[in-house]
């Protein structure tokens, strides 16, 4: 999960990241 988390905040996806995070989390 970590490394989704990284990869994710690697890339230039602000608004998705936190969609992923509600997901994942």
């Amino acid at each position: 999960m970590q490394g989704t988390s990284h990869f994710i905040n690697t890339q230039p996806l602000e608004p998705l990241s936190n969609i992923v995070h509600m997901i994942f989390f």
